[in-house]
């Protein structure tokens, strides 16, 4: 990955980004790309854009339309699938994959009491403390 930013989880559960004038075969491109949750790579768009990068990858709420913009000159483009099938439970995967353990968050009893009274993981609950959140 190379600059990446802007990030959606499709319908499907992969997560897909804009990555910003990644070198390919040396040309500067501006890709998106993807990833599965079994952490396999694979491109969904690749171009040249000149003072510009794609921004703001999202899918309608039927899952059916991508939307993604050009920063400059501020163009929104739809594409249509065929895309996947939607999968919830691949979604929810991605959307909480946990990090590496040497990354995770000290969760406290407390906390992880808190987060299973209000069926959430513990790791949400530490997002929620460490925004001052109180679950008490």
């Amino acid at each position: 990955m190379e600059s990446p930013d802007n990030i959606v989880v499709t319908p499907w559960g992969d997560l897909w980004f804009a990555e910003d004038e990644a070198v390919v075969g040396g040309d500067t491109r501006n890709r998106i790309m993807s990833v599965t949750p079994n952490g396999e790579v694979y491109p969904f768009a690749s171009c040249r854009l000149n003072d510009s990068e794609f921004a703001g990858p999202t899918f309608s709420p039927d899952g059916q339309t991508f939307f993604v913009n050009f920063q400059n000159p501020g163009i929104t483009f739809a594409v249509w699938g065929p895309f996947r099938l939607r999968n919830s439970r691949r979604q929810r995967q991605m959307a909480f994959a946990a990090p590496p353990e040497s990354m995770m968050p000290e969760v406290s009893g407390e906390l992880a009491k808190a987060a299973m009274r209000y069926g959430m993981s513990p790791l949400e609950a530490a997002a929620y403390d460490r925004l001052g959140v109180s679950l008490a």
